[in-house]
């Protein structure tokens, strides 16, 4: 199974929830590790590729 996303990249729950950042790949490539921080505390856990979306930065507005 090809990966949908590689380390270092943004995403977020299709749920919603804080901006993670892929840390690897698990098994087959299907589970990504995922790092974020809540009130200054690293957080890690283990997301099923479907539940997760790429995050896309917006384009800073140039007047």
């Amino acid at each position: 199974m090809a990966k949908k996303f590689k380390g270092g990249e943004v995403v977020k729950l299709n749920s919603g929830g804080p901006l993670m950042t892929i840390g690897r790949a698990i098994g087959d490539g299907s589970s990504y590790a995922c790092y974020w921080f809540l009130q200054g505390e690293r957080k890690e856990a283990l997301f099923e590729e479907e539940a997760l979306t790429q995050h896309v930065a917006e384009e800073p507005s140039v007047y």
